[in-house]
């Protein structure tokens, strides 16, 4: 299955793009995509602590995706 993966902050400026998609087989976990994109995607898997969100909430990595999802690759954020 095809998952797009909406990109934010740091990672959109590592990557100059705000969208990947990601190849994952069917029944696929968020632990499994998190996986995938930092094999794929290099200048991602130099951050610790980063999160995906599915359908707008954080997700943890057991949880399956469908493809039809909304998925956001959330790094970490300092504010002040």
């Amino acid at each position: 299955m095809v998952v797009t993966v909406r990109l934010f902050a740091g990672a959109q400026a590592a990557l100059a793009c705000n969208q990947v998609t990601i190849m994952l087989p069917v029944g696929g976990t968020v632990g499994e995509l998190l996986q995938r994109l930092r094999q794929e995607f290099p200048a991602l898997a130099s951050w610790p602590g980063c999160r995906i969100a599915v359908n707008q909430r954080f997700a943890h990595d057991a949880m399956l995706l469908d493809g039809s999802e909304e998925v956001a690759f959330i790094p970490p954020v300092s504010g002040g």
